[in-house]
């Protein structure tokens, strides 16, 4: 992913990302040649990976306004020119004819499920809705005034100690896909919970008959004596915010993650380290306004 001013340009690329030409860069009378990389949307960048090891020197790019944080054959978006695609897809096709699980599926595996394969994702899912009983107690510990994105961050790192598959290094595709499946359906009910307890409410489980988001709504503001039920137009517009979000992550948090995992050494990530790492990153190094808009917007959702 490349960043222009201003805005973001992601680099997104499939296979072996083309090498095109090479740019030029003179330092103390030595002539260094950097690769110049193209993507798939014609986009252009200079690898200089390799440009301390040869020269010494390092480059400077304050707020990382002309860094690109990695090559991504996920994602595609240019704000200058309105540009959003997950795999190919535009954005607007997706929010218009897609759910944000089916939206999942396509960011996790590549291409939009089969009716088969969507009733087994959505399965397994619904299947890792629980979160361990332990857990409530940590919910009821924190004061009443907390920030629900603090709890969220705190309660996410706190899964590995109940999953420890989530520490194991280099997992097989299907305790990967497992991973996933489990850390998509619990993200949901830790972040409603983190809501219910900023309000003082109780805690609310899902319910089986309900789809993703309206789950998510129901665990909000459901209370023991009154079923909340969105109207569709509410629900939609929450599907669609969720698409939007989807892939959220490498576009804010990345290199965030990437500096807390792996500073200074090189390992083989695995889920454990970037859940400690992109939980953290995601309340901690956000603006104040940008958190805080965050903890507003479920006040509205209810409207």
């Amino acid at each position: 992913m490349a960043y222009t001013q201003g805005s973001y340009v992601s680099l997104i690329v499939k296979g072996n990302i083309a090498m095109t030409d090479t740019a030029k860069l003179v330092l103390d009378g030595q002539t260094v040649e950097l690769p110049v990389v193209v993507g798939t949307e014609n986009e252009k960048g200079i690898d200089v990976t390799r440009l301390q090891s040869s020269t010494g020197y390092l480059t400077l790019d304050p707020g990382y306004a002309n860094t690109g944080a990695c090559k991504s054959a996920i994602t595609f978006i240019d704000g200058d020119q309105g540009i959003l695609r997950y795999r190919g897809y535009d954005i607007a096709e997706l929010c218009e004819k897609s759910t944000f699980m089916e939206v999942c599926y396509l960011l996790i595996h590549g291409e939009l499920p089969t009716p088969e394969q969507f009733t087994r994702f959505k399965d397994k899912v619904l299947m890792h809705s629980l979160i361990h009983e332990d857990m409530k107690s940590f919910f009821t510990s924190y004061p009443g005034h907390a920030h629900p994105m603090a709890i969220l961050s705190s309660m996410v790192c706190s899964l590995s100690v109940y999953h420890p598959e989530l520490l194991r290094p280099n997992p097989s595709s299907k305790e990967a896909s497992q991973t996933i499946t489990r850390l998509l359906s619990k993200v949901r009910v830790l972040a409603a919970f983190a809501y219910k307890r900023s309000v003082g409410e109780a805690f609310v489980y899902t319910r089986p008959e309900l789809d993703y988001v309206s789950n998510f709504m129901h665990m909000m503001f459901s209370t023991p004596m009154q079923d909340y039920v969105p109207s569709e137009a509410i629900r939609k517009a929450l599907d669609v915010l969720f698409i939007l979000h989807a892939y959220h992550a490498e576009l804010l948090h990345l290199h965030r993650a990437h500096g807390r995992i792996v500073q200074g050494q090189s390992v083989r990530l695995h889920f454990g380290r970037c859940l400690r790492a992109v939980g953290p990153a995601a309340w901690r190094r956000q603006p104040v306004r940008h958190r805080d808009a965050g903890r507003h917007r479920p006040g509205r959702l209810q409207l």
